[in-house]
């Protein structure tokens, strides 16, 4: 028994452009269900063992499968809220959203323990998204999160 897991393609975004995670486009939806699903795949696809995890959060946190341009990649973290995989910054594992969130100098607009209070609610659900209310790029429109 087994499968044999293929990644769908990426969209572009209209008129041939680059898709951006910035914009609440088709192709953004999209292309971070077609991550998430590459990811969920991935960990689907290996063992339990600690020593497998550890490389398969190398695997996301380093590799080009695992991002994609436009600002799209994969995060991981744990039910504490500490990071196991992070697409765009590797130096982030094992500090805790709150940490990263103040590192990265977005404190003062958003209360990581508050945003990982809504990730774990997510979690508890199973999955869904969360939108924020403002964004966490140079653009002007808020962030949304795949969970």
């Amino acid at each position: 028994m087994g499968f044999n897991h293929v990644k769908r393609d990426y969209m572009p975004a209209p008129r041939g452009t680059e898709c951006s995670s910035a914009y609440n486009q088709v192709c953004s939806v999209y292309n971070a269900y077609t991550l998430i699903s590459h990811v969920e795949a991935e960990c689907l696809a290996e063992s339990a063992a600690a020593d497998q995890r550890a490389r398969l959060w190398d695997k996301i946190s380093t590799g080009d499968d695992f991002t994609l341009a436009g600002g799209f990649y994969a995060f991981i973290y744990d039910y504490n809220g500490t990071n196991v995989a992070h697409g765009a910054v590797a130096a982030f594992r094992s500090l805790a959203l709150w940490t990263i969130i103040k590192h990265a100098g977005l404190d003062a607009f958003i209360d990581g323990h508050k945003l990982h209070q809504a990730f774990q609610k997510a979690a508890d659900a199973g999955g869904g998204w969360y939108v924020s209310s403002r964004s966490f790029t140079t653009q002007p429109h808020p962030t949304s999160f795949a969970l």
